[in-house]
């Protein structure tokens, strides 16, 4: 059994599980290094597709076969493709990291031309290169292959993004990248230790290459015929006027955005114009409010003087009811009637006086003067 047997799980996002939800139900598949059938078991079961294979280990082959319609055992560049043609025309040929241990992909390629229908694809998973583990091994003085992963010691080519749509180009197909794998390179294969390398370093290498983090590219990719070049032209008009219209929407919000911020400064203008009137009114409020309270004073001390003089005048009276005492009783007791009943009067005179100049205000006015 070879070392590439894996289980898909559709609800995780991998290579495997990318591929089969590009595919429709009930197509015909063909599927080139199927190994023990990991993905044909999900076409054939869950997808209800025809799918056909071609595998170059006979163990892993007999275990794809219970999944499979057609198997075919042999290297996919040394297998007569006369077999293949007599199975008939696929929907989708399906090459899963299997590209880069050929020899000459772009024959296997062409030959595959022969094999699709009018709107067939090539679904491909191609590992890429340019991931960050490599370049910082390089950087590293190290290039160490491995039993699987990005430098699979079975690999025969090595590609980047570019040099994937070069491989389908030059093999007259339109290819297009539609989806992507990424694993951060610590937690590669490699384990790389990026905190060991000048952070100008790593910097560089993310701020040059958008694609440091991709470990597989996936590829969808058709005939190059003027009939699917229309069809392509169609589908990136659509998605250039879908982004155009996207753009729209964003310049029209960042407009109201704009919009509203103009508006609430002119808001905010016109509540400080306001503010200042508002405050100036206050302000001549506040000077007619300490000019009454002035005259309140002003009538207060001349209530004081006054006061001072009746006080005086008790005094001098008070003394005279004393020497009368004596001469008339009943003539002291009236009078000193009328003077308990004056100085009454003038306690809560005091009382109220010495109330308003406690009062917080009244502090505050006189302070200011």
């Amino acid at each position: 059994m070879s070392k590439y047997n894996y289980e898909v799980d559709l609800s995780v996002d991998n290579s495997a599980s990318q591929i089969i939800n590009l595919i429709s139900d009930a197509s015909r598949v063909l599927e080139f290094g199927c190994a023990s059938g990991y993905m044909t078991k999900i076409l054939k079961e869950v997808k209800n597709c025809v799918v056909d294979c071609v595998e170059i280990n006979e163990q892993d082959a007999e275990l794809a076969k219970a999944y499979c319609d057609k198997m075919l055992v042999g290297d996919v560049e040394l297998i007569d493709f006369n077999i293949l043609n007599s199975w008939g025309k696929y929907d989708y040929i399906i090459f899963a990291d299997v590209l880069e241990h050929l020899k000459n992909p772009e024959k296997v390629l062409g030959k595959c031309k022969l094999l699709l229908n009018e709107n067939g694809e090539i679904l491909s998973s191609i590992p890429n290169v340019a991931h960050a583990s490599i370049v910082l091994n390089l950087l590293d003085g190290k290039f160490q292959y491995q039993k699987i992963g990005l430098l699979d010691n079975t690999h025969l080519k090595l590609y980047t993004k570019k040099t994937i749509i070069d491989l389908f180009e030059e093999s007259g197909y339109m290819a297009r990248v539609v989806g992507k794998t990424e694993i951060y390179p610590q937690f590669s294969e490699f384990a790389i230790d990026v905190s060991s390398f000048s952070p100008d370093i790593v910097d560089y290498i993310y701020k040059n290459n958008p694609e440091a983090n991709t470990y597989q590219f996936i590829v969808r990719s058709k005939v190059c015929s003027e009939e699917n070049l229309l069809k392509e032209f169609v589908i990136e008009k659509a998605k250039m006027e879908e982004e155009i219209l996207e753009l729209k929407k964003t310049i029209n919000h960042q407009k109201e955005t704009l919009t509203m911020q103009i508006d609430y400064s002119h808001g905010i203008e016109s509540m400080v114009e306001t503010k200042d009137i508002d405050y100036r009114k206050l302000e001549k409020n506040y000077m007619d409010l300490k000019n009454e309270f002035e005259k309140l004073n002003n009538i207060i001390n001349e209530m004081n003087e006054k006061n001072k003089m009746n006080i005086d005048k008790i005094v001098l009276y008070e003394q005279e009811i004393i020497r009368k005492e004596k001469e008339n009783a009943e003539i002291l007791e009236k009078e000193k009637a009328d003077f308990e009943e004056l100085k009454y009067s003038y306690g809560i005179l005091k009382r109220d006086l010495d109330d308003v100049k406690a009062r917080k205000w009244y502090k505050l006015l006189m302070g200011r003067n």
